[in-house]
This record gives C-alpha cells, sequence and structure tokens, in this order.
C-alpha cells in the first residue's frame, strides 16, 4: 500500500476509490440530512396496524403555523432521527393521522416551519406505547429557550449545517439549518446547563465549530451563535475510472503525527473536509468504500 503523507499546509487532494459502481446514501459526519415531510396516510381501513392521531397547539393558544408538521420514530439507539415510522403535515386545525402503525413504544414530536420569524420551537418529545387499539396524542409547541445563527469561520456571513445541543455527555436535541440566514432554534429543554457544537453542512469545506455552553433559566431566550471553524484538509474522492465519477458517503479518516484523528464522509461531490489539527503536523489518509461496498478495499490516498 502506498500511502503519501503532508503537512499541514492547506492540503487540496484528489483521491481514488477501486470501485466503478457505487451507493449513493446521503451522510454528512455520520448524520443524515432531513428530507421534506410527506403527509401521513389517514385512511386506516387500507393500512394493517392501527392510527396515531392527535392535535398540535401553541403555547399561546394562537392558530398552529402553517408548515408545521408532525414526526414518529422507533427509538432505536442505532437509527438516526430521521429512521421514522412517517412525516405527516398538520392540518390548519392542527390535526394529525399516521395510519398503520404497528405495535410498540414510538417517539412523537411536533416541528414547526424552519423559517424566520421561528416564533416556536418544537414540542417536548413523547414517547408513546400503541397496543392494538387507535390514539390519540396532543402535542405542544413550545417557546424557543435558545436561537442562534451559524456561521461561516470569519462568523460574518450565515450557512448551513446542523447544530448539536448536549446535555453532559448525551445528545439531547439536533437542529438542522437550512435556511439562507443560518438561522436555528431549540425548545423543549428544561433549566439546566447545555453545550452547543455545530457541524457545517456536507460539501462545504469547513470543520466544526468550538463548543459554546448556555445555562438555561425559565421563560429566558437566549442567543447563541456559534461559528464553524476552516477547514485545513480539503479534497475530492472519486472513482478509478477513465472519467471520474464523485464516490458518495466515502468515509475519510486522517491520523496526525501528534496522535489526533479526524473522520468525515464525502458529500454528493465526493467533497469531504477536516480541521481542527494542529499546524506543522503530518497527516495520513485513508478512505473506505461506501456501505454495501465491502468488496471494495481501504484504497490508498494521497
Amino acid at each position: 500500500m502506498n500511502i503519501r503523507k503532508f503537512g499541514l499546509v492547506g492540503l487540496t487532494c484528489i483521491v481514488a476509490i477501486l470501485a466503478t459502481t457505487l451507493v449513493v446514501r446521503f451522510a454528512a459526519a455520520s448524520f443524515t440530512a432531513p428530507t421534506e415531510p410527506t403527509a401521513a396516510a389517514t385512511d386506516s381501513s387500507l393500512i394493517p396496524g392501527v392510527t396515531v392521531s392527535g392535535t398540535v397547539t401553541t403555547p399561546d393558544a394562537q392558530p398552529v403555523p402553517p408548515g408545521t408538521w408532525v414526526w414518529l420514530w422507533h427509538p432505536d439507539p442505532d437509527q438516526d432521527l430521521d429512521q421514522t415510522h412517517g412525516r405527516g403535515m398538520v392540518a390548519t386545525s392542527g390535526n394529525f393521522s399516521f395510519a398503520g402503525v404497528e405495535p410498540g413504544d414510538y417517539y412523537v414530536r411536533a416541528v414547526p416551519p424552519d423559517v424566520a420569524p421561528r416564533t416556536y420551537a418544537p414540542s417536548v418529545v413523547q414517547l408513546i406505547t400503541v397496543f392494538t387499539q387507535s390514539m390519540s396524542v396532543p402535542l405542544q409547541l413550545t417557546f424557543p429557550s435558545i436561537t442562534g445563527t451559524l456561521f461561516e469561520p470569519a462568523g460574518i456571513t450565515p450557512t448551513q449545517g446542523i447544530v448539536h445541543v448536549y446535555s453532559g455527555t448525551m445528545e439531547v436535541e439536533r437542529r438542522w439549518v437550512t435556511q439562507p440566514d443560518g438561522g436555528y432554534v431549540v425548545g423543549g429543554l428544561m433549566t439546566g446547563t447545555f453545550s452547543l457544537r455545530a457541524e457545517p453542512w456536507p460539501g462545504l469545506p469547513y470543520w466544526w465549530s468550538h463548543w459554546s455552553t448556555v445555562a438555561l433559566t425559565p421563560t429566558v431566550e437566549q442567543y447563541v451563535p456559534v461559528i464553524l471553524q476552516p477547514a485545513q484538509v480539503t479534497g475530492r474522492v472519486v472513482a478509478n475510472d477513465i472519467v471520474p465519477v464523485s464516490v458518495f458517503e466515502a468515509r475519510v479518516d486522517g491520523f496526525t503525527s501528534d496522535r489526533k484523528h479526524r473522520v468525515d464522509y464525502t458529500a454528493l461531490n465526493g467533497r469531504f473536509a477536516l480541521g481542527d489539527l494542529n499546524a506543522g503536523t503530518t497527516i495520513t489518509l485513508y478512505v473506505d468504500p461506501p456501505l454495501g461496498k465491502a468488496h471494495c478495499c481501504r484504497s490508498r490516498l494521497c
């Protein structure tokens, strides 16, 4: 295996994976970006299982914002939040419904639209147990306890990414920042001290932000800007063909001479980025093929 090493001086490289057929599945730093919610099925007579329905309200008795939707998902620690039974749009009346729900434990949550002015935050996550009869679940949106903006490294231009919220070492919230204004909102949290850290949107030449700590108190909304770090190593992973084809969700590992380890997964355009590394150290890069391509071996890198 021929592996070359580079000092951290703004390295950019193109990497070849020894494969010609690739699985396309979205991931960014091990987290999956959400898709637009689709309407939940409402005719339970056509689908096995029972119906889980309910009404979404607001904490100040105002109409539910158009575009509010509800998640229903299994509490499986090996699955991300978007591995759901369904995503249902909420009607103007606040009602929602999921049909064909099999017996078992589920989480359910209402999420307001992620557009300004962001008056409300998601409801508190509820754990429900579905038996053999249909059930109704009331959900109430919350007022924001944290609002903020995700910025590019200079701290001036808003950008996109994912904001993670931790209580101690446990992740308690994850907010996708998808709007051009970089705004995000967090709600439904109890009083206490929390830590925030953001990862960049896949394919952007940035690295995770530094940690931000915020102490929440009842009824007090706090503004917390989050600034991504610049990437120090960027590159593109391509298939080893005559015409290069970008490789999606390949895993890129970087090991430095001072024993730091960084990981990223390639975006749709094959781009990856690594950062938060000490200047002057030497880094060794490895790439593994996307999941489902186990017959492809770990490749040699630039």
